[in-house]
């Protein structure tokens, strides 16, 4: 089975997901070496032997993303099949309709989205069966619009994840604070209630902390480019370990790194931060120290989600290092951030901390504002502070719901109004999980 790759299907929904995952395979490209239309720029050596996890290798020597743009508006898809990556996808890596959701998770659901959901259903599954061995499905989507959430939900209702293989998916959400729609806290429980049937984790970004990253690199006229940037960069490191193998090697598995951040079947919402990615205005031309690195994504201003970390309690984390690092240096940070920063962590689970490397540096697209460095640490952790964002969301639905505000739209896309109150009871189930870890009730508990 050694000789067999393992192989990553990566979906994008909605217009959120279908440009974040453009810029994923911009990403991608590079690390691999690949040109414009699939090409390997240099002769094969030791980076490029798993490429075959996320692309697919041809007689011709070409190769082609394991990917699917799903969209129920033509338009964000129209772009990608005439702008200059459109000998790089393969010819059946577009799904898209004619009609916007319109921030309507009904519409996704039951109208709009339900006129695309057999070619996405037919175009996903012939997706699965061209890989060797199927190791992962990874989708992008957000669940502030009606197809990220609705037409998502339907499509892997219809066709499941297979069983046995990994499910990440990597959520755009609105700041608790900040939202650009009034109907986004429906489409927030709607799209993840259902959602936490069908995936086994969840990567929660939200929208006016990649912005703020933005700021924090100095980048000027800010636009939805830079924030995908930052968002590829994140989600195709996910996968990094597993291409480019570190101080680990056979340790960094996809199945390994989550089975260490979710403690609970409940608790499966991580959240991220990261080191500076350094930018054209601002950039970072030296080797970062570990211990410096450890210490910046502890810190609020490096988070990619609004609410403070350090405010809950770390439950599980992974330090994902990237370029030249010593392990030994890295164990020894690790202590001295806790020295420095006395960050909370449940004292029921020993061992934190996991520790994942890989050699290969963060790499952006020629194109980007963003220039990378040469040593970088991204967090991904499962903390109690979820239970925040989950009550904001979950008292924004109720002060909407009590008032029947926008429920008419949804109605008459034929959604039934107990769909409502059936939506907030599963949420609620899942922000109790969360609670009952901070009060210590039931079998959670965390001894301060």
């Amino acid at each position: 089975m050694q000789g067999r790759p393992q192989n990553m299907v990566c979906v994008g929904i909605g217009q959120c997901g279908v440009q974040a995952l453009n810029r994923v395979w911009y990403t991608l490209m590079k690390e691999h070496d690949l040109n414009f239309i699939g090409e390997m720029m240099q002769p094969a050596h030791q980076e490029n032997t798993s490429i075959l996890m996320h692309f697919q290798e041809h007689t011709t020597g070409k190769y082609t993303p394991r990917t699917l743009f799903i969209d129920s508006d033509d338009v964000p898809i129209e772009v990608l099949r005439t702008g200059k990556m459109k000998n790089f996808y393969g010819m059946h890596a577009f799904c898209s309709g004619g009609s916007s959701c319109a921030n309507n998770y009904a519409r996704g659901r039951y109208s709009a989205g339900r006129n695309i959901l057999d070619d996405a259903c037919d175009k996903y599954r012939t997706l699965l069966e061209d890989c060797d061995r199927v190791n992962s499905v990874l989708k992008i989507n957000s669940f502030q619009g009606g197809t990220g959430t609705g037409l998502s939900n339907t499509l892997f209702e219809q066709a499941p994840i297979p069983k046995g293989v990994n499910s990440v998916s990597c959520d755009v959400v609105p700041s608790p604070f900040f939202s650009t729609a009034t109907t986004n806290y429906y489409n927030v429980l709607f799209g993840l209630t259902e959602s936490y049937i069908q995936f086994g984790t969840h990567f929660i970004f939200d929208n006016l902390s990649l912005y703020k990253k933005c700021i924090l690199e100095d980048i000027e006229d800010i636009n939805l480019t830079h924030i995908n940037d930052i968002l590829a960069t994140c989600i195709s490191g996910i996968s990094c370990p597993m291409r480019f193998c570190g101080l680990n090697d056979g340790s960094n598995n996809l199945k390994k790194i989550l089975t260490n951040l979710v403690p609970f079947p409940n608790l499966r919402m991580i959240l991220s931060s990261a080191t500076r990615f350094g930018s054209i205005n601002y950039p970072v031309d030296y080797a970062i120290k570990s211990v410096e690195l450890t210490c910046q994504v502890f810190k609020n201003h490096h988070r990619l989600c609004t609410p403070k970390l350090q405010d809950g309690t770390y439950l599980a984390c992974n330090l994902q290092f990237r370029g030249q690092n010593e392990k030994s240096v890295l164990i020894k940070s690790i202590q001295r951030m806790y020295d420095l920063y006395e960050p909370k962590f449940t004292s029921w689970i020993p061992t934190p901390f996991r520790i994942s490397t890989s050699w290969k540096p963060i790499v952006f697209s020629n194109d980007s504002v963003f220039k990378g460095t040469m040593n970088s640490c991204i967090m991904m952790s499962n903390n109690t502070i979820v239970s925040e964002i989950l009550e904001i969301y979950g008292r924004n639905f109720e002060m909407l719901l009590e008032k029947r505000a926008f429920v008419h739209w949804y109605i008459s896309q034929g959604m039934e109004e107990g769909e409502f109150a059936q939506c907030k009871e599963s949420y609620d189930i899942i922000s109790k999980s969360y609670h009952d870890v901070i009060t210590g009730t039931g079998e959670f508990a965390i001894n301060e």
